[in-house]
Parts: structure tokens; sequence; C-alpha cells
């Protein structure tokens, strides 16, 4: 419930705007001036209003994420402020917010970026 949750993150995590695309109906939280906290590596947040999800319509091509790393000069802060219990996020300290990922895929490990 996105009423529910929008207090849970940063101050700065936005308002709720109605959004629309073909038959896909969702609400997001987005900040007023565009960036999300923590210089965008914050989530954004996100409720589906629609039992059609986008991931439905997509074959299943075999990638799996593996790890997803959030890079930033405030770690601890960030952590903090995502309390998030999936093992394959790794929020480490570092000069400027970035963003990686690992996937397994059909033919082995792939990383982005």
């Amino acid at each position: 419930d996105m009423a529910a949750d929008l207090p849970l993150g940063p101050p700065n995590w936005g308002l709720p705007l109605h959004l629309s695309r073909g038959d896909y109906r969702w609400q997001m939280a987005v900040p007023a001036d565009g960036i999300l906290p923590f210089d965008g590596a914050y989530p954004a947040l996100i409720q589906w209003l629609t039992p059609l999800h986008p991931t439905q319509a997509l074959p299943d091509a075999g990638v799996r994420l593996k790890e997803l790393t959030i890079t930033h000069p405030h770690a601890a802060a960030l952590s903090a402020a995502l309390p998030l219990t999936d093992a394959r996020l790794l929020i480490v300290q570092g000069p400027q917010a970035a963003l990686s990922a690992t996937f397994q895929t059909p033919q082995g490990l792939r990383s982005l970026p």
C-alpha cells in the first residue's frame, strides 16, 4: 500500500503519481526534483494497480539476479534507510553513487556495468 509504505522511506522519497501505459496502471512516488534520495541510489516505490504485471508478458530467458551492489559515500546511512533483507543486495562505501549487478544467464555469469 503506497500510503502505508511512503512514510517508511526518506522524507524526500516523493509524492504518489498515477501513471499508465496500455493495460498497465501503477502509482509511483516521484520526488519534486525528479531525483531519488541518496543521489538516485535509493529505489523507487511503485505499486501496481492492475492484476496484470509487465513481467507476466515477458518470456523467461533464464536470467536471474545474483547480486545488486549499491555504492555510495554514505553507505551506512543508506543501509539504515533501506531495511531490506535480501542477501543479493550489498550496500558498500565508495566515492560516488553507483549501481552494479551480476546475473546468472544460460551463457554464464554476466555483470553490469
